[in-house]
């Protein structure tokens, strides 16, 4: 049946030229647009799913509301069906080819194929074709590069700046003052024990642990210091 479109073809598009209910930027070559509806059933339905697509004509032009796609406990007419397709950034979708960039995004939105650096779950869904597991990682990117800040993440390494924060997104490390949970957090690279980033110590302070250090060195004696005082060097 799927086959026996093309002779359908140019009367089809003519009359569909004819009706000017159906949103202009939304017309698709007729045949171009069954073999859509075909992929757009195949991939919401299993084989046990039957499925009818009917073609009417009256005078001479098709006849809208007699030509639809059929299932089990539906029934689609054409001119509600051409809504399906073709749809910009920002409107609802539920599968890639009704979206005009060939995208629709987890979120069920059209959106535009993403670049390196941003989150994926499948190779369409990139620029590139190409879906990775961010080395060392547990989370997916277009070609696997690390993440732009706001994308979720789940380990410091999977995001450009080097921090995921609590919320489990990357962002930027934390600046002197800001609440942390460890040293690589904060930019100062020390998160002291009141778990604010803190600036490293100079020579001579009293120091507790060797990353409270500028020369991530902290000894009894160190520095200056008399022993047993603990002392950055």
């Amino acid at each position: 049946m799927w086959g026996g479109l093309s002779s359908f073809n140019q009367q089809l598009v003519e009359s569909m030229e004819k009706h000017s209910h159906l949103d202009k930027r939304r017309r698709l070559d007729f045949l171009d647009f069954f073999e859509q509806v075909k992929a757009f059933v195949s991939g919401l339905c299993d084989n046990e799913f039957k499925v009818e697509l009917a073609f009417a004509f009256k005078n001479g032009h098709i006849d809208f509301g007699s030509t639809y796609i059929k299932g089990d406990n539906f029934r689609i007419d054409l001119s509600l069906l051409d809504q399906f397709f073709g749809l910009e950034n920002g409107e609802g979708c539920v599968i890639d080819i009704q979206c005009q960039t060939q995208f629709c995004n987890n979120k069920f939105v059209c959106e535009d194929k993403r670049s390196n650096g941003k989150g994926c779950t499948e190779n369409d869904d990139c620029i590139s074709n190409q879906c990775k597991t961010i080395p060392n990682g547990v989370s997916w990117s277009c070609s696997g590069v690390p993440l732009f800040n706001d994308w979720p993440c789940g380990m410091d390494v999977e995001c450009a700046s080097g921090y995921c924060s609590l919320e489990f997104r990357c962002r930027d490390k934390l600046n002197n003052g800001q609440l942390c949970v460890e040293h690589d957090d904060c930019v100062s690279g020390r998160c002291a024990n009141t778990f604010r980033c803190t600036s490293r110590l100079s020579r001579n302070n009293g120091c507790s642990y060797h990353v409270d250090c500028q020369s991530l060195s902290c000894r009894s004696g160190g520095g200056n210091c008399w022993w047993p005082t603990w002392c950055c060097n």
